[in-house]
Order: C-alpha cells, then structure tokens, then sequence
C-alpha cells in the first residue's frame, strides 16, 4: 500500500513538471507569436 502511494506521488510530481515546462514552452511561444504579429501589422506602440 505504501509502495503504491509513493509510486503515485512520484508520478504525480513528474506530470506537474511536465505541464509546468511545456506551459513555460507554450507562454515563450506565444509571447514571440504576438512580437511578430505585433511588427507585421504595426501595432506596437
């Protein structure tokens, strides 16, 4: 039971990682999507 329990957190904590790191991934990208869309179309400010 015990084993079971650890096993679980541990891949709970590696899933968060992973969302965490492609969210970070995702938020550069985006940001640079926008710097660009921003310069084609002259809307920045």
């Amino acid at each position: 039971m015990r084993n079971r329990f650890t096993t679980r957190n541990q891949w709970f904590s590696e899933t968060i990682e992973t969302i965490r790191t492609s969210g970070l991934i995702l938020i550069i990208s985006t940001i640079r999507f926008f710097k660009t869309f921003t310069a084609k179309f002259g809307f920045n400010r």
